[in-house]
């Protein structure tokens, strides 16, 4: 199961998969004398669960693993591979507006965050320390809308 998007999986112009986990996935399977099935994922929550519950044998696209330390595994039964990016959550505004120095600067407005990214690790204790933002949390499917590759 892997979420489709520009970095992880995509329908290419031939029509084909393409994309650096979907790469990835082809040449594992390869290795392994196997073939692959991609089943399009709107969200990284829906990987997890499915690998949680056997639906899935491998996860990819965009997955986030919090940190050993931040809290005890949520499903023993769930490996996760060395990371080969890393991923930085960052603050997006408008240049042509407000500059926000730091959090305490937004108090009263409004702070936009995508669901289900397996962040929450590093987003919470922000969200915690900052109860004067408002926090208007989205979920956000994949952006490929699901196109399967096979």
């Amino acid at each position: 199961m892997m979420r489709p998007g520009p970095t992880t999986w995509f329908v290419g112009a031939d029509g084909k998969g393409a994309g650096i986990d979907y790469d990835l996935a082809q040449l594992f399977a390869r290795e392994h004398g196997s073939t692959i099935t991609i089943v399009p994922a709107d969200h990284t929550a829906q990987v997890i669960e499915a690998a949680a519950k056997g639906r899935a044998r491998i996860g990819a696209g965009g997955l986030y693993r919090e940190a050993a330390e931040s809290k005890p595994v949520k499903d023993p039964s769930i490996i996760y591979s060395s990371g080969y990016y890393e991923v930085e959550p960052v603050l997006i505004y408008n240049v042509d507006g407000f500059k926000p120095a730091g959090w305490d600067d937004l108090a009263g407005e409004t702070v936009g965050i995508v669901d289900a990214t397996g962040l929450d690790s590093v987003v919470g204790p922000v969200r915690a320390r900052h109860p004067d933002v408002r926090w208007n949390v989205q979920a956000l499917s994949s952006g490929e809308g699901g196109q399967a590759a096979r």
